[in-house]
């Protein structure tokens, strides 16, 4: 903009360059000052090309692969060009939670025995550091456990397929679960079930 209003100073009103300069309180070095940066539009083709094929690749190393194809380029000017092509990696965003004000749809609460079970694992440790985990059935509506326990499954790191393979050994699969009760809780053993 001063550049512009020395040039029609000096054009209009026939005054030197260094008065117009002075006028607008403005450098004679900056008045005179030429870009000499030539915009080679090879770069920016290139870099667009990269940035498709390595999605996860910032301008830092984009401009590496870009000196070693031959072009000189300085990370500067590949990052103005990669910002100018809105090339930027996007940030991952965390998992959009359900609003606090959102209506919660209550638990059935069971009416009758045999309705409902519950199936949990609890985690605890010897001590000597070791942890183990057990897994306890339990019906929802009398609260008693599915299994004696001398049957409650004690293991050192299982996962659901050998709790499934137990609830099937201890005939607990064939009460409840092919009866069609419902099992809340479990998501190993399900999975493991589905599979």
């Amino acid at each position: 903009m001063q550049r512009q209003a020395v040039g029609l100073m000096r054009s209009e009103l026939r005054i030197s360059e260094r008065r117009a300069c002075g006028l607008m309180e403005m450098h004679r070095a900056t008045c005179r000052y030429r870009r000499r940066r030539s915009e080679d539009p090879r770069v920016r083709e290139r870099l667009r090309e990269l940035a498709a094929t390595r999605r996860r690749f910032g301008y830092r190393r984009l401009q590496v692969l870009l000196r070693r194809e031959g072009f000189r380029v300085n990370h500067k000017r590949v990052y103005r060009l990669y910002r100018e092509e809105r090339l930027g990696l996007r940030r991952k965003r965390g998992r959009k939670r359900a609003p606090a004000a959102a209506a919660r749809v209550p638990l059935q609460l069971p009416v009758r025995p045999d309705e409902i079970w519950t199936m949990d694992f609890t985690q605890d440790a010897f001590a000597t550091g070791r942890c183990f985990r057990t897994l306890n059935l339990m019906d929802g509506f009398t609260r008693d456990t599915v299994l004696n326990p001398e049957f409650v499954m004690l293991s050192i790191g299982f996962i659901g397929l050998e709790a499934l393979l137990f609830i099937t050994a201890v005939d607990a699969y064939k009460k409840y679960v092919e009866r069609g009760t419902t099992i809340v809780g479990g998501d190993e053993v399900a999975n493991a079930a589905k599979a």
